[in-house]
């Protein structure tokens, strides 16, 4: 699943073409994603013009010239792509030189944006992916976001912050830091990079953390995922940008999917060992990571 850095990215890759685009039409496939689609949700998008493109947690956001907003999650699989013929909107068409099937096109937006028309292209082969429509006002209140923690790159998060939305939960600081209601959009990658640049175990219990601890793990994850931004995410199965390209983060883990690897720490002889955590892999150093 494609996690902060690489929505962000997609984000990123796609404001430059969607803000200003006028929604000329809206195609849907037969077939639904995780949730049906709101009702009136073509006839909210056709006619209008998305002034802005952001993220918020794993969500892509595309705000209307209306009083409301596209919500985009994308789900396991879901990828985005734009298709034109014009040379400046030339992203390039990874969906189908990737082998992906028309057939797993779900939503198409015929946009055109000074003079030129083009398409955006919603893929997802395994449909976990969803689509929404929410008043602007409401938004922050509404069921994808009212449960949400606040965004790890908040200029105001911190670790006296990240304490108190753990509170006094005991579970596994490596569990706690993927529960989206303490602080959203890490996932698994980078709560083990995290951890491991902050030599924090990852089953040490979330409440045990001191204030200095918080502080370095909440320092240690914006800058682990400012470096995956700049590197434009970490590819390992489905992801990849909106223009096709791969994500080169990957290249660079110190701990994730290090299993058996010497420990890159200064004056640690540890190797890198994997256990199962709630279902998912976390990798760690047991020498250094207390």
């Amino acid at each position: 699943m494609p996690e902060l850095p690489e929505v962000e990215t997609v984000c990123r890759g796609l404001a430059p073409y969607l803000v200003g685009a006028r929604i000329d039409n809206v195609t849907l496939s037969a077939h639904r994603l995780r949730f049906e689609y709101p009702q009136g949700f073509v006839q909210s998008l056709i006619g209008r013009t998305i002034t802005a493109v952001r993220r918020r947690a794993k969500y892509i956001i595309a705000e209307l010239d209306s009083d409301q907003s596209a919500i985009i999650h994308l789900g396991m699989s879901g990828r985005i792509t734009l298709v034109g013929d014009g040379q400046a909107l030339s992203f390039d068409s990874y969906l189908y030189q990737t082998g992906e099937k028309a057939k797993h096109d779900h939503v198409k937006l015929d946009l055109s944006k000074d003079g030129k028309t083009f398409q955006l292209v919603y893929n997802d082969p395994r449909r976990f992916g969803l689509w929404d429509i929410a008043q602007k006002a409401d938004i922050d209140t509404s069921k994808h976001f009212a449960h949400l923690g606040p965004e790890p790159l908040a200029s105001d998060f911190n670790g006296k912050k990240l304490l108190a939305q753990i509170g006094k939960k005991a579970a596994p600081i490596k569990l706690a830091l993927l529960n989206q209601e303490i602080v959203v959009g890490l996932g698994n990658i980078y709560v083990c990079e995290a951890l491991f640049m902050s030599h924090i175990h990852p089953e040490r219990p979330a409440n045990s953390l001191s204030v200095k601890e918080a502080d370095l793990l909440v320092e240690s994850s914006k800058n682990i995922l400012l470096r995956a931004i700049e590197q434009g995410g970490s590819t390992l199965r489905d992801f990849q940008h909106a223009d096709g390209n791969l994500g080169g983060f990957q290249n660079h883990f110190l701990a994730y999917d290090c299993e058996g690897k010497d420990c890159t720490t200064p004056e640690c002889n540890g190797k890198i060992t994997r256990i199962v955590q709630g279902g998912r892999s976390t990798f760690f150093c047991p020498e250094c990571q207390k």
